[in-house]
């Protein structure tokens, strides 16, 4: 009797085994393709990001232009002396 249990327990331990394998394999297909989609949408939202970034620093040209601008009037007024 006792070795009826165990043969029955080992078959159904094997069954057991192989099922979680293959919901597994199922599983883990799953996520990679939750994860390649999350990528690659997070690359073209970045792509989009950086030409609509180029795009305003093309339409508005004199914004560098202005930063650099500014600290150098800022160093010309300290250089000059204000006269009354």
């Amino acid at each position: 009797a006792k070795l009826a249990d165990t043969a029955q327990s080992a078959i159904a331990i094997t069954f057991l085994v192989l099922n979680l394998e293959r919901w597994l394999a199922q599983l883990l297909c799953l996520f990679f393709g939750f994860y390649a989609l999350g990528r690659q949408a997070i690359y073209r939202w970045r792509e989009r990001y950086q030409d609509s970034q180029s795009a305003v620093r093309e339409s508005i040209p004199f914004m560098t232009i202005t930063m650099d601008s500014v600290q150098t009037m800022a160093q010309l007024a300290i250089a000059l002396p204000i006269e009354p």
